[in-house]
């Protein structure tokens, strides 16, 4: 749905690879460039910033504005299109007609678009993001564009196979699937699917072979057997039904061609070339002989590394027994990964659409079930590492003594730019004496069962762990050139991408040009020097499974290594900065680098022993290994056990021991937890370096934490005692889909409301037009009003203030309001800034935090307690306000000690404002998410080493809506025309939904981003049969969208098909009193009937609807 505005000030011009916005007076970019815009051109200015800020734009010199790449320019939201002014998205629909079938030479295809009448348009034309209909344009969404650009791309090509044909069809089959009107059913019944990977699955058989089949893994894998819909599903079930599906069909893999197709009943799965070089060469000798079978079972190390790495003079780390399938790693019982579900940012699902034979579906839970972590997928290829799950197979039993010939550091630190503290002096010699613990510099020997060694570094958050870690690496670097006679082989940081750009900072203000010991710095990420070490085109590793009789190995390694040379990743002296995406992607190439040291930066990343980048992580080659974490244990004790694991095996025995010694006590009794979790940091005693900043830091400013209660305003309290009515409803609802929706559902409305009334509905509120304006519309809030109080009182102690707020529409009002209130530039920082700077823009997150940083005097920083919850460093601000809770106590502190850490030179104060009811004692969203996260807080205390438990969905339910009865007393008033007109459009759906049902057999309102051109269906209207709406508002009083009319009969066939019904009338409703000429002319030659103001004043007086159920109306939506 979009939402209209009058027009603004911007004009915009495209060409062949995206649109350019600007302004279109060169007074008005004046008043943008002195901070004077107001209103629509604040708003335009507002999103232009946060475009430039999130790397989706580049500034477009000429004219003030943003250039955006084609791609980008389709994803634009609605609000942000019409701010632009841009074109409407196609109104119409998209059919593939094609000519014999794909796998004959006289296949041909033709795509043409279908205007809301049904016409069928040769003529046209995509140039960059831009339809080009005749004299129309149009910015089609994305699902469009990506039909209409693999179209074009499809006619690009000279040679055509069978495999471009079904590419072509699958672009189409596979944006329908996302709510897009393309119809490709010319081409048949069929359905396409392409492979991510390849891997091997190893079956012994009754003679001792080994029989090997290649294995394309899809991402719509449980589709593909027919079973993803049936809850509870065993995943090896799943697979071995897969596989047996696919070992019938080997043959297939013997068609010419570089791209293979598999035919499973109905199915197609492409592979590109890689993935089927790979399948054919397993295929073409899938039997490992008994012999071999034989002498791997009795030494699998020794067997491996003389028939599956042998690659050059590759060696893997002797952990590495294998290369397969991984088959997991411990899981235990419910939770035992410690990763929970991000229940809290969850939305109401989509109730299935009820079918009219079948009664009894309404209620049914939703069938899709959600997976831990997006990385566990045991059917990828991997290193296969030696488990310490059940038993200790690989580490030291005790940590030992050191060996003569070690490396020994000898820090001076005098030389350095920054001194170090004196706490940050002992993590150095603590690192120091830990690097002794790795023994001379030298290979493995084959009988050895440990490598190297490794510790956990735990400071508190804000103590310098990287200042001390640079210093050691340094000291480290110079004393093994001085033992060895020659460079110290690669160092290799791994950290989250947006602390990348922070750690290349870290080195160049810990060193200067003349300290650093590294020959280079190298962020090899895809977005800045990766590709200068690609080996073969896409950098991707490609593994060869079996070749006569033996077991796979690593065929093309996809990054250059181990030459020495420039060209080489791990070139001595080389200090490599990646992420943990990065070292996933390139795993085998990763762990056949040489490393001096693996540094894991925020290393809970590691703490899920079945993600890819865990296991990655555990199969390279580092001599010294150091896990650097401020919350070694987020959610689990299993967290440490895997982080131990990595830099440390056996440190903590195996997996099965741990668990009953340290686990299971704390489930018999959690009141147990604090000793417990004492005992075992004595047992780990010095491989982990643990202090909080009370401990270490003298003279550190000190930090207030400040709860603030808050009345609500007049205005949110009524709407909370509506949203409370909306969820005691729920309360008599059998347990399933209908009570999670409307329970999950009112708790996000009291989460939007508590920040300001007019976010009901995920509005994205009024913008800014002046301080005036703006302060007038923050005094609707109680939280609001409060926030400037504070920030006035801050602002003239010339002081900083970082507000931390979740909902990304939240923080954007907050920027744009609270810039025209101060006129100062704000910046937000949350998950679209980019981390690290690109051809299109400089302003990463850490230059924007170093602008703000170093800007005089007052200023305000919008982020994300996600995005900014790691590794930044902004103690330029003493003031944090957390306007928005996270559900997770870890990821809030984290987020404060962005201010609280080493530099900080005044107290820091954080404020918790909290809303409260004005009339009446009750338990507020605030106050109960408050509660409960102290609670955990205080649970797991300061030690570090007991998780700090994330609130429950349930929980948090329980402390809200518990009382919901007694706190629904007050009698529902309902909505007049006023309040009407300025509801969101969602919440707008719902009440036009609500006011046809007293009159009608069935409503059904439409999922959001999925209507398919209508928003509500009419089906037995007592007067008007069959009604088939689309709904639109606007801001403005008159609405002129001749694309909404033009969707709606777009819309028809879809639902007419989809529900064997007729619609005879078809109707617009709006909030606007009026409409333009062009919209009253599209719906008299469409036929469709247009209401407005009038007609919603008039069925509001005849049908009483009360918010509470319009809430619950928008909670469910079926999908068609």
């Amino acid at each position: 749905m979009a939402i209209f505005r009058e027009t603004i000030p911007l004009g915009w011009s495209y060409d062949d690879q995206g649109i350019a916005v600007f302004f279109k007076h060169k007074k008005d970019f004046d008043k943008v460039s002195l901070g004077l815009a107001k209103g629509r051109l604040a708003d335009a200015y507002g999103r232009f910033q946060q475009l430039l800020e999130s790397g989706e734009a580049s500034v477009q010199e000429t004219r003030g504005g943003v250039y955006l790449p084609g791609e980008d320019a389709v994803r634009l939201d609605a609000g942000t299109r019409e701010c632009f002014g841009l074109p409407t998205a196609w109104p119409g629909s998209l059919i593939l007609e094609t000519h014999s079938v794909p796998n004959l030479c006289d296949f041909a295809a033709k795509l043409r678009i279908v205007d809301p009448l049904g016409h069928r348009i040769d003529s046209w034309s995509l140039r960059g993001a831009i339809l080009e209909v005749g004299e129309e344009r149009y910015l089609p969404d994305p699902e469009t564009y990506a039909c209409l650009a693999g179209y074009r791309q499809w006619q690009s090509l000279e040679a055509k196979s069978e495999v471009d044909h079904l590419r072509l069809i699958h672009v189409l089959t596979d944006a329908a699937s996302r709510g897009c009107r393309a119809d490709a059913s010319s081409a048949g019944k069929i359905e396409i699917t392409t492979a991510v990977e390849v891997t091997v699955d190893a079956r012994d058989q009754k003679d001792g072979s080994i029989l090997l089949t290649p294995v394309p893994i899809t991402e719509e894998l449980g589709r593909l057997l027919g079973e993803a819909d049936k809850k509870g599903n065993d995943p090896a079930a799943i697979l071995r039904n897969y596989v047996g599906k696919i070992a019938t069909r080997v043959a297939q893999l013997d068609a010419d061609g570089e791209e293979a197709i598999l035919r499973i009943g109905n199915t197609l799965v492409l592979l590109d070339p890689n993935q089927t070089e790979q399948a054919r060469s397993v295929a073409r000798s899938r039997r490992v002989p008994p012999r071999e079978a034989a002498n791997f079972r009795k030494d699998p190390a020794k067997w491996l590394a003389d028939h599956q790495f042998v690659h050059g003079e590759v060696e893997f780390l002797p952990r590495v027994i294998g290369i397969g399938e991984w088959a997991g790693g411990y899981l235990g019982a419910a939770g035992e990964l410690g990763e929970k579900i991000d229940w809290f940012d969850k939305k109401p699902e989509p109730e299935k659409e009820r079918k009219p034979s079948d009664e009894s579906n309404e209620d049914a839970p939703p069938k899709d079930s959600e997976t831990i972590e997006d990385d566990v997928d045991p059917n990828r290829q991997v290193p296969i590492i030696e488990s310490n799950d059940e038993e200790l197979r690989w580490g030291l039993r005790t940590n030992g003594e050191a060996e003569e010939g070690v490396i020994s550091i000898k820090p001076d630190y005098t030389i350095y730019p920054r001194s170090p503290f004196p706490h940050q002096k002992d993590a150095v010699q603590w690192l120091g004496l830990h690097a002794e613990r790795c023994g001379k510099p030298q290979r493995w020997s084959e009988e050895q069962k440990y490598w190297g060694a490794g510790a956990l570094f735990a400071d508190d958050m804000g103590l310098g762990k990287s200042l001390s870690t640079l210093v050691f690496l340094r000291e480290w670097f110079l004393a093994w050139r001085e033992k060895v006679g020659q460079p110290a082989p690669a160092c290799l940081i791994v950290c989250p991408l947006s602390l990348v750009e922070n750690w290349a900072g870290e080195i160049a203000k810990t060193f200067g040009d003349a300290l650093s010991p590294f020959s280079r710095v190298v962020q090899a990420i895809p977005a800045a020097e990766l590709g200068r070490f690609h080996a073969i085109p896409n950098g991707k590793d490609v593994v060869r499974p079996g070749l006569n009789g033996e077991s796979g190995k690593v065929e093309q390694y996809g990054l250059t290594f181990g030459n020495g040379d420039e060209q080489s990743l791990d070139m001595p002296g080389t200090v490599v900065l990646t992420t943990y995406t990065t070292l996933r992607d390139h795993r085998f190439s990763f762990a056949g680098c040489n490393w001096s040291a693996v540094i894991l930066d925020e290393a809970q990343n590691v703490k899920n022993p079945n993600a890819l980048q865990t296991i990655a992580a555990k199969a390279m080659k580092g001599f010294f290994r150091v896990a650097l974490s401020g919350t070694p244990v987020e959610n689990h004790l299993g967290d440490l056990w895997c982080l131990m694991d990595t830099v440390e095996p056996g440190a903590l025995g195996s997996f099965k021991d741990f668990r009953s010694r340290w686990i299971h006590p704390i489930r018999q009794d959690p009141s147990r937890m604090q000793e417990i979790g004492e005992s075992l940091r004595k047992h780990l005693d010095t491989l982990i370096l643990r202090r909080t900043k009370e401990e270490a830091l003298e003279g550190l400013p000190s930090k207030a934490i400040l709860p603030v209660r808050i009345p609500m305003t007049n205005e949110q309290a009524e709407i909370y005692d509506e949203i409370l009515r909306c969820a005691n409803a729920a309360a008599d609802l059998e347990e399933g889909t209908r009570k999670t929706n409307q329970w999950l559902a009112s708790m996000w409305e009291l989460r939007r409301v508590s920040l300001h009334p007019d976010l009901s509905g995920d509005a994205a509120g009024t913008p800014a037009s002046s301080e005036t304006e703006s302060r007038a519309y923050f005094g609707k809030s109680g939280k609001l009003r409060w926030l400037l109080e504070q920030l006035d009182t801050i602002r003239g102690d010339g002081e900083k203030v970082l507000l931390f707020a979740v909902q990304k529409k939240f923080q954007e009002l907050l920027r744009r309001h609270l810039s025209i209130i101060y006129g100062v530039k704000i910046s937000v920082i949350n998950g679209d800034t980019k981390a690290v700077a690109s051809g299109r823009s400089n302003e990463t997150r850490l230059g924007l935090i170093e602008e703000f940083s170093k800007a005089p005097g007052f200023g305000i920083c919008v982020l994300s307690p996600i995005a900014a919850g790691a590794g930044l460093n902004i103690t330029a601000a003493n003031h944090v306000i957390h306007l928005e809770r996270h559900w997770n106590p870890a990821k809030e502190d984290q987020a404060t000690d962005r201010a609280y850490r080493i530099g900080q030179k005044r107290d820091v104060r954080v404020y918790l404002p909290l809303l409260e009811h004005p009339s009446r004692p009750i338990t507020t969203f605030d106050t109960g998410l408050h509660r409960l996260i102290d609670q955990k807080k205080q649970l797991a205390g300061s030690l570090g080493l007991i998780p700090t438990q994330a609130v429950g969905q349930e929980e948090l339910f329980g402390e809200i809506f518990g009382n919901a009865e007694a706190n629904g007393d007050h009698r529902s008033r309902p909505i007049g025309i006023a309040d009407a007109v300025k509801l969101s459009w969602d919440h707008f759906e719902a009440l036009i939904a609500c006011l046809y049902e007293r009159d009608a057999e069935r409503v059904i309102l439409t999922p959001r981003g999925r209507d398919h051109g209508a928003d509500v269906l009419i089906l037995g209207h007592k007067t008007e049969g069959n009604i088939l709406i689309q709904v639109k508002t606007t801001a403005a009083s008159k609405l002129d969208s001749e694309a909404a009319i033009r969707e709606l009969k777009g819309a028809e066939p879809f639902f007419e098909n989809a529900m064997n019904q007729r619609f005879p009338v078809k109707r617009l409703h709006t909030n606007a009193k009026h409409f333009s000429r062009r919209t009253i002319k599209a719906a008299k030659l469409y036929k469709t009937d247009a209401q407005g103001q009038s007609w919603l004043e008039e069925n509001l007086k005849r049908v009483s609807v009360t918010m509470a159920e319009i809430i619950s109306r928008n909670a469910h939506r079926e999908s068609i």
